[in-house]
């Protein structure tokens, strides 16, 4: 028997070898008979999850020979504040569950099986816990079923083999590793017609630059969608248009938004790199200009148990959601301009304000179908955490859906390290961290959503970031009446 491990096999000290035996990595764990992953030494936790893993596993594999059940609950599951929730969470804060090398061992190996001191498991069980909780499990108090959407496990259940180096990046965005080069090449293997290869000679910055150009020569101007707001960046020295692959701290894209596609946008003919490779010019429509910004949502909440709260740091959450929505709102009936309706979807301006924090993410998420109605109940609801009414959050009043539970997280996905803008020509939406008066609101060809850029001294342009325009994100007709031009981006 022949065992290969990547951390005795390959000599990082010396960057030939290192190049040479990163090349064979994915060929090494596909045609490798079984792959074994360590997790290291169990502990004084590790039974309790065991036992937690194996009748979720029991369940899951009853319930799916079961034609015709639908029921979705988990029976005899221990209860949303039991102990053992807690130690599956600290059990998936292992540091191989974030590890951007590993990604490649679990997607390609034949047969895969995890090893924590003398327990084992199948490569799958994290996969049935995962599907099991998000089908009628407890609520998700300690963060168990955010932990299993993110990193390896969230990284495996989204993974397609026909997917873009672009695409995986973006899946993979809060993986870590040690050499931010790694969080490019570990994924090499993965990625569907990928041409790049892995040399450790090259400095981060032209690795990352390799990439943004590898997509720009596909015709994949998406990637400016990952670049911007260079609050968020680790490495320094970047033209705006290149994304930063080492930050973790970047909002969740609008990627996983339903945005649609803008029509007419897509003429990707003009693209031009400058010899240095640090200027981009493309093919854009300005649409217009930032008229005013409101307080940024940091996305950070200090936790504290409030007595009488089960749900922990609830009171906070709501406190804060109430505090930057009520801001944001004031804001824009500030700025409506005598007008109780938006002119570009032709809704009241709540229902569209409504949709705009939540960046229009599924239209199933308001009840019935009535944007208006749920943020009226949803403010209502905020509004009874922050008096800590336990009474007033629990009536039946504000339970009467779980639909509201469904917005909440879709607002705080949407909103989170984001602020709230409006235009000068009345348009609203959700912009970067640091969107400020006067930044432009434009359509760059290729790219499916809006973009906010800065304009510099020189009449260059930098990406700010990726924005949600309520009422110019799918195809809407406004767009045509704005002239194309060509601006360089820095």
């Amino acid at each position: 028997m022949v065992v290969w491990i990547d951390s005795v096999c390959i000599n990082q000290a010396i960057v030939q070898e290192r190049n040479h035996q990163v090349s064979l990595m994915g060929r090494i764990y596909s045609e490798a008979t079984g792959v074994i992953v360590w997790l290291g030494e169990e502990d004084e936790e590790t039974a309790r999850v065991a036992h937690l893993l194996a009748k979720i596993q029991t369940w899951a594999g009853t319930r799916s020979h079961t034609p015709g059940d639908s029921s979705g609950m988990l029976p005899e599951l221990p209860w949303r504040l039991d102990p053992c929730w807690t130690y599956l969470s600290h059990f998936l804060e292992r540091s191989w569950f974030t590890r951007a090398w590993v990604l490649q061992e679990v997607m390609l190996a034949k047969q895969c099986e995890m090893r924590c001191g003398s327990y084992r498991w199948p490569g799958g069980v994290l996969h049935s816990v995962s599907a099991s909780l998000g089908n009628g499990g407890p609520p998700d108090v300690t963060g168990v079923r955010q932990q299993l959407n993110a990193g390896v496990v969230g990284f495996s259940q989204a993974y397609s083999s026909h997917g873009s180096l672009l695409d995986l990046l973006e899946q993979a965005r809060d993986t870590y590793s040690s050499d931010p080069r790694d969080k490019v090449y570990a994924l090499l293997s993965l990625a569907h017609n990928c041409t790049l290869r892995a040399d450790y000679s090259r400095k981060i910055e032209d690795v990352y630059c390799d990439v943004a150009i590898a997509c720009l020569r596909d015709g994949n101007l998406d990637i400016l969608r990952s670049a911007g707001d260079s609050v968020w960046n680790n490495i320094r020295h970047l033209p705006s248009w290149v994304p930063d692959w080492s930050s973790n701290e970047r909002p969740v894209s609008l990627r996983q938004h339903r945005s649609g596609k803008l029509s007419g946008l897509h003429d990707t003919r003009f693209i031009r790199l400058s010899n240095d490779r640090r200027v981009l010019v493309v093919q854009a429509r300005r649409i217009g200009s930032v008229r005013a910004t409101g307080v940024p949502w940091s996305g950070n909440i200090r936790h504290q148990n409030i007595k009488g709260f089960p749900d922990y740091g609830l009171w906070e959450a709501g406190q804060f959601a109430y505090s930057r929505l009520e801001s944001w709102r004031s804001m824009l009936w500030r700025w409506r301009d005598k007008s109780r309706r938006y002119i570009h979807t032709n809704e009241s301006l709540t229902s569209a304000f409504a949709r705009t924090v939540a960046a229009d993410v599924d239209t199933e998420i308001f009840l019935d179908g009535d944007a208006e109605e749920t943020y009226t109940l949803y403010r209502a609801r905020l509004w009874e955490l922050t008096r800590k009414s336990i009474e007033g959050f629990y009536s039946d009043r504000l339970q009467q859906a779980d639909v509201l539970k469904e917005y909440h997280e879709a607002v705080r996905q949407a909103c989170s390290k984001r602020t709230f803008f409006v235009t000068g020509n009345g348009y609203i939406g959700l912009g970067p961290f640091f969107t400020l008066p006067r930044d432009n609101l434009i359509l760059v060809a290729g790219v499916t959503v809006p973009l906010i850029m800065r304009r510099t001294l020189t009449g260059k342009y930098r990406v700010v970031g990726e924005c949600y325009v309520h009422g110019l994100m799918a195809g809407d007709w406004r767009w045509s009446r704005f002239p194309s031009e060509q601006i360089s981006i820095v």
